[in-house]
């Protein structure tokens, strides 16, 4: 089994609705029956009435994921039809059509079905676009089909996934097929990186991730170099090998380069990878402690990003950095309380507390972007608990003191649906965070002024060069805890869609 083994077979399809061949046929209901009349009169001539029957008794109402399953009888070629509900037409969105679509597919893989149709839906809406639909569709499609397998002992053809899925219209054949390959590109990414996220420590190692980056780097023709911890050191990295040589472990260093003979803005993205967290000396209670595999859900967002950003094909010089380690308290020379390292950049930071690592090897990525001369550098880190505390599970924290950058990350947080809240990040917290032994510490020890997240973004601020710059703490979002519409349990992937529709709308203002 590889990285990203997850895939289905996507294909379009030019037909008409009663023409469709297929084990199972999705078709979109709005709760005003009225708005997809022309929909259900059409079926309803060769159903004798059935889809009438069922709204006039109740038993469908098109509220958003309701399913409704119809047996054709062989009366039309294809064997069943699911009716899924997509609520009032005015508020339909993209986000309503991925989770509708998630909704179904569970449906279908539930009954064993490996093959499914889908018949475009949404068109009603004169505000959505035929090529963003298609997109959406298969998104939720390829979102919700994921199932992290890998180690399960059972046999393949046991697990059930949908193997084939078509997306099927009478017209406009070439947007939906330009839609599902974004979609297709852009969810197999994210899938990717949900599969990096959820690998076990013992297997999703810094060489581990380093193999599946290089070879997906290969596959895509993006150049990838990987530093051990010599070159680290010749890098003058200092911060990032104090949290480092607490493992016996070899840590790395990834740089990704897509794009980089080319003439065009160069944006870097920096992913925190702590690869398993025990937080070190100061360690961290053994309570939900397995969590902390996913420490690297940033490094793994990064991979992700430029997967896709490569397979689209965006005109962009793209750099993705990605710093690779374990946080634990032995390997040869562990960082203790009071401790003080050297950053890349040249300052000095007291050590407090050595579970607040993420911070101490990203500094050093950030140093290093200079050497990229970036328009921009995002980084994507699982950061802090305090993040999660302020925001739950819906939302990841923004910090930035670029208003117009926040303006545009919120919006592509918003089109996705991997939500961002800003938070503040004010000269106080940089503030806090000045030493009176070294020239910052990692954390203020004065834990009752709370602001946890605003001062590890106010740590990483002071180690910043001349480019814009933003701060995604998605401590509480990397992981899904119960399962929502194409989200299964474990790995959310997050940060993978959020990153290209920024780009994607960063590219519309060059």
């Amino acid at each position: 089994m590889v990285i990203g083994g997850n895939l289905m077979k996507i294909e379009v399809e030019k037909n008409s609705l009663l023409n469709v061949d297929a084990e199972s046929l999705i078709i979109g209901i709005y709760e005003n029956i009225e708005d997809s009349k022309h929909l259900i009169d059409e079926i309803d001539t060769k159903l004798d009435g059935s889809i009438k029957e069922r709204i006039e008794l109740g038993d469908f109402k098109g509220t958003i994921g309701q399913i409704s399953t119809i047996y054709t009888h062989n009366k039309i070629p294809a064997k069943r039809i699911l009716l899924i509900g997509l609520g009032k037409k005015e508020d339909l969105d993209y986000e309503t059509i991925r989770r509708v679509i998630g909704i179904a597919i569970k449906k279908i893989r539930s009954s064993g079905v490996k093959n499914s149709k889908i018949w475009l839906m949404g068109l009603e809406k004169t505000d959505l676009k035929v090529e963003e639909i298609a997109q959406a569709i298969i998104e939720g499609a390829i979102l919700g089909n994921y199932k992290f397998y890998r180690h399960k002992t059972e046999k393949l053809d046991e697990i059930k996934l949908i193997e084939e899925l078509t997306v099927v219209y009478n017209d406009l054949i070439d947007e939906i097929k330009n839609g599902v390959r974004s979609g297709r590109i852009i969810a197999e990414a994210t899938n990717f990186t949900r599969d990096l996220t959820n690998e076990p420590a013992n297997i999703a190692t810094p060489i581990y991730i380093a193999e599946q980056a290089k070879i997906m780097a290969i596959e895509l023709g993006i150049t990838c170099n990987i530093y051990g911890e010599k070159e680290i050191e010749e890098m003058k990295m200092g911060s990032f090998l104090s949290v480092a040589r607490g493992s016996n472990e070899p840590c790395k260093l990834i740089v990704l380069d897509y794009n980089p003979n080319k003439n065009l803005d160069t944006v870097v993205l920096i992913g925190k990878g702590i690869t398993f967290d025990t937080g070190g000396i100061s360690i961290k209670p053994s309570t939900g402690m397995w969590e902390m595999k996913q420490d690297m859900a940033g490094a793994a967002a990064v991979i992700g990003a430029l997967k896709a950003v490569a397979q689209l094909n965006m005109p962009l010089h793209v750099i993705g950095i990605t710093p690779l380690t374990e946080n634990t308290p032995g390997g040869r020379n562990p960082i203790f309380p009071g401790d003080i390292v050297e950053s890349r950049k040249g300052k000095t930071i007291e050590i407090l507390n050595t579970d607040a690592e993420g911070r101490l090897i990203l500094i050093d990525a950030l140093d290093y972007a200079n050497e990229f001369k970036p328009k921009l550098v995002l980084d994507i880190a699982t950061l802090t608990g305090a993040c999660t505390v302020a925001l739950g599970t819906h939302a990841s924290g923004l910090f930035t003191i670029d208003d117009d950058l926040a303006e545009q990350l919120i919006k592509a947080g918003e089109e996705t649906q991997e939500r961002l809240w800003r938070l503040p990040l004010w000269k106080d917290h940089e503030n806090v965070m000045e030493s009176k032994i070294a020239d910052v510490r990692n954390i203020n020890p004065n834990s009752k002024e709370g602001a946890g997240a605003s001062n590890a973004a106010a740590f990483l601020k002071h180690f910043i060069g001349d480019y814009k710059w933003a701060h995604i703490d998605i401590a509480g979002t990397d992981l899904e805890y119960k399962g929502k519409d194409y989200t299964p349990t474990g790995a959310s992937g997050v940060g993978v869609r959020l990153i290209v529709q920024f780009l994607k709308n960063w590219i519309k203002q060059i």
